[in-house]
């Protein structure tokens, strides 16, 4: 089984057009590779690829029209720190405030 995360980047970076003929093609290179190697070997080579192929296609995506994917991606960047930021004072507060053993075991982790 291939890594879930790399295919769900995949659904959501290639376009939908050409989605099914790419992580098609990467499925059935990852099978084989998979039958005749080890599993993490297999998976590896997938993750490479995942990254491969977004790239290819984020590149294209640039070609066409580079000042909508660089304000795109610079949108998605700030969006990413800003919304990072509040959640983690949230966190620090929470843990200057509470001490989480006294509510879960240590032994749990």
């Amino acid at each position: 089984m291939p890594p879930r995360l790399a295919l769900s980047l995949l659904k959501m970076l290639i376009p939908t057009d050409q989605h099914e003929a790419a992580v098609g093609d990467l499925l059935e290179e990852f099978s084989d590779r998979a039958r005749v190697s080890e599993l993490m070997t297999a998976r590896r080579w997938f993750w490479h690829q995942t990254w491969k192929t977004i790239g290819h296609f984020l590149l294209g995506q640039f070609r066409e029209t580079p000042v909508a994917t660089a304000a795109t991606i610079v949108s998605a960047l700030f969006l990413l720190y800003y919304a990072a930021v509040p959640a983690n004072l949230a966190i620090q507060a929470i843990l200057a405030n509470y001490n989480p053993y006294d509510y879960v075991n240590a032994t749990t982790f």
